[in-house]
């Protein structure tokens, strides 16, 4: 069985062209985007750092060491706790130090201040009363 297939160049020209009109990319960059790209720059960064710091420290000090020579560090062999322990606290206060104070929580835009989950959500039809602690129901404005 063959299968043959009718290629005409204007119209995948014309097609293509469209599709490339419609996917322009605008010169300004969104907040949002620039702010994730610097937190998954620094994440990266710092990953980096640390493994080629951990592979090296414990390359050049793990192997090939006498047994006189191997110290311990709260009961762990030197190299373990300088080139492994130490860094990854490190990173992780550093990571936490990062998310508390340069992350944002930045607004998604419209499309998710309307949640498709919150649509049966009728809480908006009550009002509470902070005196009382009850909710009543409001009257409806087509009553």
């Amino acid at each position: 069985m063959r299968l043959y297939i009718a290629f005409d160049a204007s119209t995948v020209s014309r097609s293509a062209v469209a599709v490339n009109e419609r996917r322009t990319p605008s010169t300004e960059i969104d907040p949002l985007v620039a702010s994730s790209k610097r937190e998954a720059l620094f994440a990266a960064s710092l990953w980096l750092a640390a493994t080629i710091y951990t592979v090296g420290y414990c390359s050049l000090f793990g192997y090939q060491r006498a047994a006189d020579d191997l110290k311990f560090v709260m009961g762990i062999p030197d190299w373990v706790f300088w080139g492994i322990v130490a860094p990854w606290t490190f990173c992780t206060i550093v990571s936490i130090w990062f998310a508390m104070r340069c992350m944002r929580d930045d607004p998604l835009g419209d499309d998710a201040a309307t949640d498709p989950a919150d649509a049966d959500d009728d809480t908006d039809n009550y009002v509470a009363d902070a005196a009382t602690g009850s909710a009543t129901a409001k009257e409806s404005p087509n009553a």
